[in-house]
């Protein structure tokens, strides 16, 4: 046992670390685990291309060129079962599919690598003999294999990010009907006199209706009786979603729901981590949305225009107003480890992040009161620009504290407010967006919150004592902006380096759940 704890610790140390060069969100590199995955994959297609494919004489480009075709048409089955939301692959993993879509969009370049062998090696070999204009006047697969390749170097092209990030919706319209054309090219480009090659098409069509088919059965069900939302403003950065809707009644905590409101935007539907659990909040969905740009800004206006601005507009408006409310999922969270496993827990949040770390916590503190549960002690930390956003959890979090205290846990909370323009402590405080080295150096209590500080926190200080007070295995979830869950990628990692974790320390394990970043 010791020995696989070890292997464990090693694993995570190096599977962890995650390096964003830059400030710039479409400027990122994942984290080193999935950097090895895909490598490990591209490494798999390449043995498989090149080892024990030394055909000598005149066929050696032919049969590489054959050997890269049969490969890249294997791929599309496993491109679709990589990118469903109720994917196969995701189902028997237990991994969400955003954890899937890095996989899905490197399988897609490794079709995109065969079919280049494919091509190059062909036109090579027709060239070393001097067939190449004879096969582009006689034969039809040239110019529709051209036409596929067009077809698939364009798709690939615009699954980088900056396209992605600037206009998704059009991304994703695009996306679907460009797939549609690369099958239909595939299938003119497979010869006729072989229809067997064409059996790795028919097997991704399938794949990709039966996943189509179960995911508008799961939303018809769903949406039979249509759920109601009232909206919430919470200041000009979120809205808050209360959503009732008869047929979901259990979800795993952290999971997310993407929901439409007809009134508006038609066609729009809009992730959003479920805050509440099925035991709280009367059995609502409570969702918060982050204040952007289209559907986002029309809930916020909407919101604002329905809540009472003074006691007088209280007394006099009528019931908030509801709307008609489309959902789909909900889908669970990018792993489902039971986060109350662990002797210490810590939840760290950067922005609507809480949305998650507040889900998890209401869970363990709703299964605290009903029996006993491992977590010691569980360090809640909130980031978050200014104060005006404390108060968006500050009843869930006040209940918690209550169900933690009558469990016997000890419960820590902190807030980092870093760019609260009225931070004023007794020492009169610098004001503004705060760094570490420029910010408050004393904490405020307000309740709930146990400390709250006016800078940035030092990841590997908020981690360090919890850790080496810890008798058990920690757990940290992180949930919010790419920098937050790469700084604590590389601290993990480095902290369980430095104390040897599992390696005759004595220190225990660290497991790291990151949810997907905003």
């Amino acid at each position: 046992m010791q020995c696989i704890a070890t292997i464990t610790a090693m694993v995570r140390e190096v599977s962890y670390p995650q390096y964003t060069p830059t400030r710039t969100a479409w400027a990122r590199l994942p984290s080193f685990g999935s950097i090895i995955l895909v490598a490990a994959y591209l490494a798999f297609i390449l043995i498989l291309e090149f080892i024990d494919n030394d055909i000598t004489g005149a066929q050696h480009y032919q049969a590489l060129s054959v050997q890269a075709a049969w490969l890249a048409v294997a791929q599309i089955p496993l491109i679709v079962l990589l990118v469903g939301k109720n994917s196969l692959v995701g189902i028997l993993s237990g991994t969400s599919y955003q954890r899937l879509n890095i996989l899905h969009r490197w399988v897609a370049r490794g079709l995109l690598l065969l079919s280049t062998f494919h091509f190059g090696f062909e036109s090579y070999g027709w060239n070393q003999y001097g067939l190449m204009q004879m096969e582009w006047n006689t034969d039809s697969c040239p110019p529709t294999g051209i036409a596929a390749y067009a077809i698939l170097l364009w798709m690939n092209l615009t699954t980088f990010v900056p396209i992605r990030f600037h206009a998704y919706n059009l991304f994703v319209v695009q996306h679907i009907l460009t797939y549609f054309g690369l099958i239909i090219a595939i299938m003119m480009h497979l010869p006729s006199t072989a229809l067997y090659s064409r059996v790795y098409v028919y097997i991704a069509i399938a794949f990709y209706l039966i996943e189509r088919l179960v995911r508008t059965a799961r939303y018809a069900y769903t949406n039979i009786s249509p759920g109601q939302a009232t909206l919430e403003s919470l200041g000009n950065r979120a809205t808050k979603i209360h959503l009732t809707n008869s047929r979901l009644r259990n979800w795993t905590p952290g999971s997310h729901v993407l929901i439409a409101i007809p009134r508006f935007g038609i066609a729009q539907s809009h992730p959003a981590t479920i805050i509440s659990t099925p035991k709280s909040h009367g059995g609502e969905l409570v969702l918060i949305l982050k204040t952007c740009r289209g559907f986002t800004r029309r809930l916020a206006k909407a919101a604002t225009v329905s809540d009472p601005s003074s006691k007088s507009d209280l007394e006099n408006l009528p019931l908030r107003q509801s709307y008609l409310a489309l959902i789909e999922g909900p889908y669970p969270p990018a792993s489902q480890t039971d986060l109350a496993c662990y002797d210490t827990l810590f939840l760290v949040a950067g922005g609507t992040g809480i949305t998650f770390t507040m889900s998890v916590l209401l869970d363990i503190a709703a299964r605290a009161t009903t029996r006993k549960l491992p977590p010691r002690n569980i360090h809640f930390i909130w980031i978050v620009k200014d104060r005006t956003s404390l108060p968006w959890i500050r009843q869930e979090l006040l209940d918690v504290v209550s169900d933690l205290q009558h469990a016997g846990i000890n419960f820590q909370t902190q807030a980092f407010l870093t760019c609260d323009n009225e931070a004023r402590n007794e020492k009169d405080a610098p004001i503004g967006c705060h760094s570490p080295e420029t910010g408050s150096e004393e904490s405020l209590a307000a309740p709930p919150w146990n400390e709250v500080w006016f800078q940035r926190p030092v990841i590997d200080s908020l981690l360090w004592p919890g850790l080496c007070a810890a008798e058990g295995e920690t757990a940290i979830a992180v949930s919010g902006p790419l920098r937050l869950c790469a700084e604590l990628r590389t601290t993990v990692a480095k902290i369980s380096d430095e104390r040897a974790v599992h390696k005759g320390s004595g220190a225990q394990g660290i497991y790291l759940h990151v949810e997907n970043c905003e």
